[in-house]
């Protein structure tokens, strides 16, 4: 049984990773006249914080970094890579804030494929701090403190 959620918790991860790159590639794809418009008009009453290039290049490489560590450590059960995997999440909701205050406006498609990426990470999450996946997780850092 054990097996079974270890392949069912592997490809959580990777469908969060596909579906969030997806969720990315259509914010950036899809052009809608009227997300446009009110996407122009949330800034026009709510600049939000303007960053440099330079900033936004490294604090999107971090991130970018940052995750895949996190994921590729969930993938192959690092002690670490959960508490890894929250901060990274903390830190893109953060990027998030930091680049645009005001209202947060996403086309339909992308909306539905990051909040099915968030459903995805959030069950890993839950399989990753509960259940037989757990143990993987403790089993693999007893063993390394042992050698």
């Amino acid at each position: 049984m054990q097996d079974g959620m270890k392949t069912v918790f592997r490809l959580l991860l990777v469908a969060y990773l596909v579906l969030y790159c997806a969720s990315i590639a259509a914010t950036l794809l899809v052009s809608d006249p009227l997300y446009e418009s009110v996407y122009d008009y949330g800034w026009s009453i709510h600049p939000g914080i303007r960053v440099t290039v330079g900033f936004w290049t490294g604090m999107l490489v971090a991130y970018a970094i940052l995750l895949l560590a996190s994921l590729i450590g969930m993938f192959l059960f690092w002690v670490h890579a959960r508490g890894l995997l929250i901060i990274a999440l903390v830190f893109g909701h953060l990027i998030g804030h930091i680049v645009g205050l005001g209202p947060v406006i996403y086309p339909q498609v992308a909306y539905n494929l990051e909040f099915l990426s968030a459903t995805c990470i959030g069950a890993a999450l839950a399989m990753s701090f509960v259940g037989p996946v757990s143990d993987l997780f403790q089993s693999r850092g007893d063993s390394n403190a042992a050698a």
